[in-house]
């Protein structure tokens, strides 16, 4: 269930530690790149995505100013923001803007806010390079930085794991579609927003595979005690 302040997750007794999702929508795909829009989610190892997220934000930044900065835009990423099924997504990610040390600075006192564990992305080398880059061009010192290289986590690992090992995800079901829309109104893809939603389908698909193998394992080697104990003769009598 989702909450309308990240503050009320810390209200309760013992405050529990989360995990965060940020994905960014960027002109550029280098490190240098311009920002358009951050979005995170909060969220917990639950079943399903309905239950595992806690708290959604997204942040839609100014462009104006960035390449003074230093950011830069490519004619590839320009040209894929102006195709015409994506043209309507940019044109949402470019209302009610602020500028980007502003959001920066939001992003780490809501991050700072909460005890979280781990910080995911699709992959960290993209969006955490890129915003600690942006961070370093507003005058932002990296101690300002909400998370450490050590809390990175790497959807693509995820998925790569899930692949070897448990033949393929079982992602867009219709409960996570309803899940989704629960959420998350009038979003598609290439919102920072929907990218989290869907990579922590990811994320909770894997959990879920890891804990139903793990109890497979328990009711297996209890099998093996019982059957073992049956066969056994029984000394006393022999």
């Amino acid at each position: 269930m989702t909450t309308k302040s990240i503050e009320n997750l810390n209200k309760s007794r013992n405050p529990s530690t989360y995990d965060a999702m940020i994905d960014i929508e960027t002109l550029d795909v280098s490190p240098t790149s311009i920002v358009v829009s951050i979005g995170y989610i909060i969220f917990k190892m639950e079943p399903t995505i309905k239950d595992s997220v806690k708290y959604t934000k997204r942040y839609n930044i100014q462009i104006e100013g960035q390449e003074a900065l230093g950011l830069t835009r490519s004619v590839k990423t320009e040209k894929f923001w102006k195709r015409p099924q994506n043209k309507e997504a940019f044109e949402n990610l470019q209302k009610d803007t602020i500028p980007l040390k502003t959001t920066l600075e939001s992003l780490t006192k809501d991050l700072a806010s909460i005890r979280i564990q781990n910080f995911w992305a699709n992959s960290p080398n993209f969006d955490y390079v890129i915003l600690e880059n942006a961070y370093k061009a507003c005058g932002i010192g990296c101690d300002q930085i909400p998370w450490k290289f050590y809390q990175l986590r790497d959807v693509r690992t995820v998925k790569w794991v899930s692949g070897q090992y448990f033949g393929h995800l079982k992602r867009n079901s219709e409960e996570d579609r309803k899940g989704i829309l629960e959420f998350l109104d009038d979003i598609s893809s290439h919102d920072p927003l929907f990218d989290c939603a869907m990579q922590i389908m990811d994320v909770i698909h894997l959990n879920n595979s890891m804990e139903l193998r793990s109890k497979d394992k328990e009711e297996d080697e209890k099998e093996k005690k019982f059957l073992k104990c049956e066969h056994e003769p029984d000394v006393g009598n022999v």
